[in-house]
């Protein structure tokens, strides 16, 4: 037990714990908005099923027969372009409280 007190002692000494929480924050950061990014990227490799979704489930049924087929095929872009920006607003740092907004929206 004295051993491992005076190891953690130590590590406690030589490790400046603002610098680990720093670091633990941006992972933490990353692996959040990880998530998001994977859904927009896996939006845009099948767009086209994507847009076909939205057809079956229903989207734009009540507007104009015109319509429809353009709000199925953009709503994939808007859930693409939702996710990247609100990800690159926290990730960049510029808006952080921004992005998480719009995530949390989304």
């Amino acid at each position: 037990m004295a051993a491992l007190a005076t190891v953690l002692q130590a590590i406690d000494e030589r490790v400046s714990l603002k610098h680990v929480h720093r670091r633990l924050q941006a992972f933490a950061r990353v692996l959040i908005v990880g998530t998001f990014m994977d859904d927009a990227l896996r939006v845009m490799c099948d767009y086209r099923g994507q847009a076909a979704t939205m057809k079956s489930v229903g989207w734009g049924v009540s507007l104009p027969p015109g319509s429809q087929a353009a709000v199925q095929s953009l709503m994939p872009s808007v859930f693409i372009a939702t996710q990247t920006i609100g990800v690159l607003l926290i990730l960049t740092r510029l808006a952080p409280q921004a992005g998480c907004l719009v995530l949390v929206a989304w």
